[in-house]
């Protein structure tokens, strides 16, 4: 596998949808995700790239070993494979697909098996303590909003407002 390429932050290094390694500040690291640009919220979009002094800020990258692989290889089924998993969806898939999630009200990566996080947090915790949770969430997103995604976190904060304002009229 290919040596870490450290990264300063800047715009993007590679082709948007190349497939890339990435390390964070925090020292996790993700793999054969497609670098994106303007799409705060992703992993390896341009919020990432180009440094904020948050631990998801990408520090190091390298280009996916499944795209080194789709390079090298002669079996055509492996390359039909490789390509399908590293396509660019159709814009009907992506219409369908931000139909069915929202970035700020429901994003994909919080539902699993067709359970809310939410509502699993919600169900871990006392009413006050959800709702302590809830107005934390508002005050995060309404402190970096300046420095990170600007009006999405402003509707972050706006979505967890009104679920504690839910909350406190049960």
């Amino acid at each position: 596998m290919s040596n870490w390429i450290k990264w300063n932050g800047g715009e993007c290094p590679v082709q948007q949808n190349t497939p890339v390694d990435v390390r964070y500040r925090d020292g996790q690291e993700k793999f054969n995700v497609p670098a994106l640009k303007n799409v705060p919220g992703r992993e390896a979009s341009s919020a990432y790239w180009k440094h904020s002094n948050y631990v998801n800020d990408i520090v190091a990258y390298r280009l996916s070993e499944v795209d080194n692989l789709q390079s090298r290889v002669n079996d055509t089924s492996l390359q039909q494979i490789v390509k399908v998993e590293t396509r660019v969806p159709s814009k009907e898939e992506s219409d369908a697909y931000n139909k069915r999630f929202d970035t700020v009200k429901r994003p994909a990566h919080y539902n699993q098996s067709g359970i809310e996080c939410i509502d699993a947090i919600a169900a871990s915790m006392t009413p006050e303590e959800f709702q302590a949770y809830l107005k934390g969430n508002v005050q995060k997103y309404l402190w970096r909003y300046q420095h990170k995604n600007g009006v999405e976190d402003c509707r972050k904060a706006q979505w967890y407002l009104d679920r504690l304002v839910k909350e406190l009229s049960k």
